[in-house]
């Protein structure tokens, strides 16, 4: 990657990438040959009938390594389903009467085919389920050398 993104404006992506088997996070890899803004990340959550506080986590990893984590510490107890959202600038809020929570990160925060968006719930549950999720961002082709 060029490590800047050109002047001119990219153009707009929604990823819905496939939802991860139960009990299990998301990991997807920034596709090849594209340079991503991150506008947004969002999921559904079910939580199962175990009561155990659940909290969530947004990584940006270099394949293995945490490169930055994002916190949403909205308690989720069981059998609740809460839309969790991550978005840039965005401060933490919690809106508990409909179900949803949102976490932020830096604006301009940008990404590569070496990178990769995950989430960490912590506390996961064996029922637990992760589904509807979106990706949005800014994206630059890069060009064939």
């Amino acid at each position: 990657m060029a490590e800047m993104i050109p002047e001119d404006q990219g153009g707009l992506v929604l990823v819905h990438p496939p939802d991860p088997a139960v009990a299990t996070d998301l990991f997807y890899q920034i596709p090849a040959r594209v340079r991503w803004r991150l506008i947004s990340v969002t999921m559904r959550f079910t939580a199962d009938v175990n009561t155990a506080n659940r909290f969530f986590n947004l990584d940006i990893l270099d394949i293995a390594n945490i490169l930055a984590r994002f916190l949403v510490r909205e308690e989720m107890i069981a059998s609740q389903v809460k839309q969790i959202t991550w978005c840039a600038c965005s401060p933490t809020t919690m809106d508990a009467a409909h179900g949803a929570a949102m976490g932020g990160f830096p604006e301009n925060l940008l990404l590569n085919e070496r990178r990769v968006i995950s989430t960490v719930v912590e506390n996961i549950q064996a029922g637990d389920q992760i589904d509807n999720v979106y990706i949005m961002a800014e994206e630059w082709i890069e060009p064939l050398v």
